[in-house]
């Protein structure tokens, strides 16, 4: 803005000016009394008389005293303790600072665990490897074990207790669930599947002593019990089939994605690499045939690749059946001429090799294929050599059903107590599982991240990692490993086992 040259006085000079108060502008008393205290004539000039040393000594002693002022009153870094343990005792007397330490662990899945090898440095989990010492991994891994590590350290994990909300003490959930245990109404457990006996053993107790009080449900996203159902059909028995792949030279895979989405794939590519590499001279590699709709892991790797439609596989089972004398029920289906001649080229290489070869359905067939591969294995010779059938696992024994049991059931129970389950997320929609679990749901233990479903239940407690609690679980050969804690749970947090 224009203004007077000189405060209190117009201007007569076309030179713009500037100021920067309205009292600078108008040229009041106050404004010139305020500007007098706030920058005497002189100030900024030290006196004629003060020397430099005179400087110095007044910067030193205005510098000491700013310290001294300081010292004890927060300006220095808090004290955290990174390392968990700070005793020789606690740290072992092996133990070094910077150098890795490693112990042995298991990854639990719903089928299997994963034995690991975990590298920690300074007390903290950093790397996942597989087990090199156990049988039934040879020191293999899939990603998800080698991405588990993240979901550790994920800043988003669940870390607080709450109910309705509310945040809330661990201790006074404990009591919580002190509550709910003590009363008489009927309670039904909804819990991912797994493989631990601990488990079996706490549900068989928590059954004897409520009786009909208490219902056990088991909720997966993806449906990976048809190997072991098919099996049991089959058979007459309750069975699963274990597939080894390095025993078999030629391997017929139909939808079967063995190496990236099937169960057990890091068993399955182990076994799968070590009957491709050639030990001896006169050694010959697997072949491998793949019947698909879509491009997948297992695919890229094959000798012979057939790209069909899915609703193909099906046929292709029952022609293979014929073709081995197999009385097959219902409508055979018809293949395209090239689809029959490469399936007919596929069935004389496994005939060639009786009891070395191998014919393995995918997780989306259905329970009738699977069932009729069973027959054909056995027919080729293949039962007992490149695929055993080991016993099931006796945890089904004490479960009512799934989410869509539950579902059914949520008219006899009072309450839902959720153990890691996720149902608004994976569950069905056409169940509308979101409207029945607001009225039943007394407790749930979360998923390692904070989901939306939180605010949905009662009482919501974080959820241990499994490098943060102590457990078991068996292998896929049905081993029975320790899981064992490499760091102290980071957020006070509570294991499956904890609960039940």
């Amino acid at each position: 803005m224009n203004s007077p040259a000189k405060t209190g006085q117009v201007s007569n000079t076309t030179e713009a000016t500037y100021w920067r108060s309205i009292g600078e502008a108008a040229g009041t008393p106050e404004h010139a009394d305020w500007t007098d205290r706030e920058f005497p004539e002189g100030a900024s000039e030290l006196p004629e008389d003060f020397s430099r040393r005179d400087f110095l000594k007044l910067m030193g002693a205005s510098a000491g005293l700013a310290g001294a002022g300081m010292l004890g009153v927060g300006c220095r870094r808090p004290e955290e303790h990174i390392v968990p343990f700070g005793t020789e005792q606690a740290q072992g007397q092996d133990y070094v600072h910077g150098v890795p330490m490693y112990f042995a662990t298991a990854m639990p899945t719903r089928t299997g665990a994963i034995p690991l090898v975990v590298e920690s440095n300074e007390g903290r989990p950093t790397k996942v490897e597989g087990n090199p010492d156990h049988p039934d991994s040879n020191g293999a891994t899939d990603l998800f074990a080698q991405a588990s590590i993240l979901n550790l350290y994920d800043p988003d994990r669940a870390r607080q207790y709450t109910k309705h909300g509310k945040t809330m003490s661990k201790a006074d959930t404990v009591e919580e669930l002190k509550k709910l245990a003590a009363d008489d109404k009927k309670t039904a457990f909804l819990m991912p599947a797994a493989n631990s006996p601990s488990r079996e053993r706490l549900i068989t107790e928590i059954k004897e002593s409520r009786g009909e009080n208490v219902r056990f449900y088991v909720h997966e996203a993806i449906d990976f019990g048809v190997h072991q159902r098919a099996a049991t059909a089959a058979f007459g028995k309750s069975v699963r089939p274990y597939w080894k792949l390095d025993q078999a030279s030629v391997i017929l895979s139909l939808d079967c994605d063995f190496i990236g989405t099937e169960e057990e794939s890091a068993r399955y590519i182990r076994d799968f690499a070590r009957g491709r590499k050639l030990a001896k001279n006169n050694d010959s590699m697997s072949r491998l045939y793949v019947m698909e709709a879509l491009m997948s892991q297992t695919g890229a790797n094959a000798d012979h690749r057939l790209r069909a439609n899915a609703s193909s596989i099906a046929t292709a089972v029952k022609l293979i059946a014929n073709e081995l004398g197999i009385t097959v029920d219902g409508d055979v289906g018809q293949l395209t001429a090239d689809q029959k001649k490469w399936m007919a080229g596929c069935v004389k290489d496994l005939r060639a090799h009786n009891g070395k070869g191998l014919v393995v359905a995918g997780y989306r067939q259905p329970e009738a294929v699977h069932q009729l591969i069973h027959q054909i294995n056995d027919v080729l010779e293949n039962n007992g050599k490149t695929v055993v059938f080991l016993p099931a696992d006796d945890a089904a024994k004490n479960i009512e059903g799934d989410l869509s049991d539950l579902k059914s059931d949520l008219g006899k129970i009072d309450r839902v107590i959720n153990l890691g389950c996720n149902p608004f997320y994976d569950g069905a929609v056409d169940l509308n599982w979101s409207d029945a679990a607001k009225k039943k749901t007394a407790f749930r233990l979360s998923d390692f991240a904070q989901d939306e479903s939180h605010e949905k239940y009662g009482i919501v407690a974080p959820r241990a990692h499994y490098l943060e609690s102590w457990g078991d679980a068996r292998t896929s050969d049905g081993t029975v490993v320790p899981i064992q804690p490499l760091i102290a749970p980071l957020f006070d947090a509570m294991s499956e086992l904890e609960v039940l």
